[in-house]
Parts: structure tokens; C-alpha cells; sequence
């Protein structure tokens, strides 16, 4: 499971509004949608945040947690795990700082994707999260953090690309212009 069991039951109740939070476009078009490695690509313009910074720069996400992405990569994979043709593997390297009190789960499921500037959304990509070796999911302990990595699948000619985490309860996303 990406979402640690002790943070299971603080995130069940808002199961249902996430799930009810997806609807059918049924005049969207059938050659988007889940590719076969598990990245999605959404054919709906997404918006960016308002709020985009440059690698390196640290992003207060409220309730005491911070990240700072530290770094991308694009590896070509190898014959497991290699990008669909015409595609490329970006990792985007994380870290998360929690000054609080409590620890706090992050989910990279659920809370983090790539846009571009033609507006599509990018989920993570199952290929490309296991070459990440060490992902963003899971608790950040109170005072401590959690570093690791985020990969996605996009076009080789996608430009513009922004990395952009979503609270999961409170706060506005937040973005990480990758150029």
C-alpha cells in the first residue's frame, strides 16, 4: 500500500470524498487515460498553482510541513522498466520537513503530479516510481523528514513541466517549475 496502515484509519473518512470527487466525461476522448505502466495522462487542461517555485527554493505547505525539491532525473530505465515509446521517466527528488508536533503522511498517489505547459496532467508512473528507488510516500516524523523520489512518464517533447503537490486536507497546490 502507498499510504502507511498507521495513517490508514485518519484517511478513510475522506475516502469517500475523494472517490465522489471523479466523474465520466463522456465526451472525452477513449486514447487517453491509464497507460499500461499506470501513469495517466488527462486530456483536460489542467491549471497550474498559483504559487510556483524554482528547484531548490523551500515551499511552506502549512501545518508545519515544508518541501523542497532537490533535484530531477530522467533515467532511461533498463529492459524491466523501460518508458513506452515516444516517452521518457522524469524523477523528481524530494524532501519534506515537518516542524511539528505530529507526524504527517504524504502520499505521492495521491497528492502529486507533473503538468506541462500545454496543460496536461501527469500521474505517477509504476516503471518509473521503482526506478525512484526511495518515494515520497509515507509518514514524516514530527521534527524530521522524508526525502526520496516521485516518477512520472510524459512525451519526450513535453515542455514546461511543473511538479505539483495538493494537500490532501487544507491549503492550495503548490508548484515546482522543473526547466
Amino acid at each position: 500500500t502507498l499510504i502507511p496502515s498507521e495513517q490508514f484509519d485518519s484517511l478513510i473518512e475522506f475516502t469517500n470524498e475523494i472517490i465522489n470527487s471523479y466523474s465520466i466525461d463522456p465526451s472525452a476522448p477513449l486514447e487517453t487515460g491509464a497507460s499500461s505502466s499506470g501513469g495517466t495522462q488527462t486530456s483536460s487542461s489542467a491549471e497550474l498553482p498559483t504559487t510556483i517555485v524554482a528547484i531548490g527554493e523551500t515551499i511552506d505547505l502549512g501545518s508545519g510541513l515544508s518541501m523542497t525539491v532537490t533535484g530531477v532525473e530522467e533515467p532511461e530505465g533498463d529492459s524491466l522498466f523501460a518508458p513506452e515509446s515516444g516517452n521518457k521517466f522524469v524523477i523528481v527528488r524530494a524532501t519534506f520537513e515537518n516542524s511539528s508536533s505530529n507526524s504527517q503522511a504524504v502520499s505521492s498517489l495521491l497528492q502529486m503530479s507533473l503538468r506541462d505547459r500545454n496543460g496536461q496532467s501527469y500521474s505517477i508512473d509504476i516503471k518509473a516510481a521503482v526506478l525512484a528507488q526511495e518515494t515520497l510516500d509515507g509518514d514524516v516524523p514530527a521534527g524530521g523528514s522524508l526525502a526520496g523520489g516521485a516518477g512520472f512518464q510524459v512525451p519526450v517533447d513535453a515542455i514546461g513541466l511543473v511538479f505539483v503537490f495538493e494537500p490532501l486536507f487544507s491549503g492550495e497546490p503548490v508548484g515546482v517549475s522543473l526547466d
